[in-house]
């Protein structure tokens, strides 16, 4: 067997094989997660000849783009081939071993020489993923999966190989891997430090930052990274430090759990073919915030029974004009047959520009140039009394109001908008501090911006529950 090199986190992580266990790793970008997890599915595949595990992602899109290509990579230094020591997507051919328990469709499998199968699974499909009957497995990203999705669906479909194999090493162990979770839903899976210190027998945690693998990346590598990302992606991405929360905040009734839900695709088999959550018959709206050098706009649908949908979050930063952000979301929803945009969001987009037409009158033409009808659904008045407003943003997110609309917000999609609407504070006079915006240092993507769009939008497109400010509706269909 060929050698290949591991750094201390790695071998840590490998050297912990107990059976009946979970064994997670949260590792900062370029540490070698995914390299570890294709070292891991090798160790089990070896373990356990003819037997069944799983390979986990949120989606598979995620897996086969991201998650696979990187396990191949590990299998290449292993000397391992494709197509002749191990199989995807197919039934293996006849040299191979025959395995235990075969799978109904070969396309969502990896089948090794000694006849192991690796069975893909999606964290958006659920329910596909019952009754598996695995030896054990890997999530790739695990704080992208829901706790409930581990717990109910995955942990019970661990089981059926006692007598087969009994407790060797690693018999019916989880290995999880992940960056640091951006968001509180991911904290679940920091839960298992606590777990592991009570219980080390069981429970294995590690979390390390990307230095540990400077050997093998090169400090020049960090050097780059620290001067293009921001200070808390690299904080968070390279460093591994984990983000906190605002508990007296602008949005202090903001929930992850409840406001938020996974992304989810259409799918032929295992390739994508839409985002679920996107009404294919129904307008898009889009809410818009300008603010000098940052751009930016949320892709809303609103259901008839008031259900907010934030679908994805665009900006554009420096020189990059509201233009760019038109075109970005034109791009991406290119494929939408219902090609009709309200747009709504910043009053003073109304306004007449020392050089041309307002805003929203260049809006509505860069619409129309994609094949876009544009309708601008903006109020050009702004609702002053800021408790008012608080009171209502803060009564719809509480819920306890049948009444009001709800909010939810695709986690996948928005993680910029989620993680500024947890850290975005508060005055004294129920005003948003800005102080972020002014700050040329700070990453605005996390500034007030995106949560100033879903601002607008819910006093403009339910401006009626704003008593003392209902300003009059209009809409504006710039294109007549």
């Amino acid at each position: 067997m060929k050698k290949v090199y591991a750094n201390a986190a790695q071998i840590k992580f490998l050297s912990f094989k107990m059976a009946l266990s979970i064994a997670i790793f949260i590792g900062g970008r370029g540490v070698g997660k995914s390299f570890t997890c294709g070292l891991s599915i090798y160790e089990m595949v070896q373990m356990f000849p003819g037997a069944k595990s799983y390979l986990m992602a949120a989606t598979y899109s995620q897996l086969l783009t991201k998650t696979l290509p990187e396990i191949k990579e590990a299998l290449r230094f292993l000397n391992l081939i494709e197509n002749i020591h191990y199989v995807i997507g197919r039934q293996p051919p006849r040299n191979f071993q025959k395995s235990y328990k075969k799978p109904e469709k070969w396309q969502h499998t990896m089948t090794f020489l000694n006849g192991h199968i690796v069975e893909f699974l999606s964290g958006d499909r659920p329910d596909l993923n019952r009754g598996g009957g695995y030896i054990g497995g890997h999530i790739d990203e695990v704080a992208m999966i829901k706790q409930q999705t581990f717990r109910t669906v995955v942990l019970p479909a661990v089981r059926g190989w006692r007598i087969k194999y009994g407790h060797q090493p690693m018999f019916e162990m989880h290995r999880f891997f992940t960056s640091m979770p951006w968001k509180p839903s991911g904290y679940w899976v920091l839960d298992y430090e606590k777990k592991a210190k009570e219980n080390p027998k069981k429970f294995f945690f590690l979390e390390t930052s990307a230095i540990e693998n400077i050997a093998l990346l090169g400090k020049e590598w960090f050097e780059l990274r620290k001067a293009e990302m921001t200070p808390l992606e690299y904080a968070v991405e390279i460093e591994n430090k984990r983000i906190t929360k605002i508990p007296d905040g602008f949005y202090h009734k903001f929930d992850d759990e409840k406001h938020c839900y996974q992304a989810a695709y259409n799918y032929d088999e295992i390739i994508v073919t839409g985002e679920k959550d996107v009404d294919k018959n129904q307008a898009i709206d889009f809410s818009l915030d300008f603010s000098g050098k940052f751009q930016c706009g949320l892709a809303i649908q609103t259901t008839r029974k008031n259900k907010i949908k934030v679908l994805r979050e665009f900006f554009v930063k420096g020189d990059e004009k509201i233009k760019e952000l038109v075109r970005n979301f034109c791009k991406h929803y290119k494929n939408h047959p219902t090609k009709i945009v309200n747009v709504y969001g910043e009053p003073r987009g109304h306004d007449r520009q020392a050089d041309g037409p307002s805003h929203y009158q260049s809006i509505a033409k860069y619409f129309k140039s994609h094949g876009w009808h544009c309708i601008i659904k903006a109020t050009p008045a702004v609702a002053k009394n800021h408790i008012e407003r608080f009171n209502l943003i803060s009564e719809i997110l509480d819920e306890d109001n049948p009444n009001l609309p709800r909010l939810r917000v695709n986690e996948n999609h928005c993680m910029n908008f989620i993680i500024a609407i947890q850290t975005t504070d508060i005055n004294p006079d129920f005003t948003k501090n800005k102080a972020k915006e002014k700050d040329p240092n700070f990453p605005q993507e996390h500034a007030p911006h995106l949560p100033d769009c879903i601002d607008n939008y819910i006093t403009q497109r339910f401006s009626y529950l704003l008593v003392t400010n209902n300003y009059d509706y209009y809409s504006y269909d710039y294109e007549d």
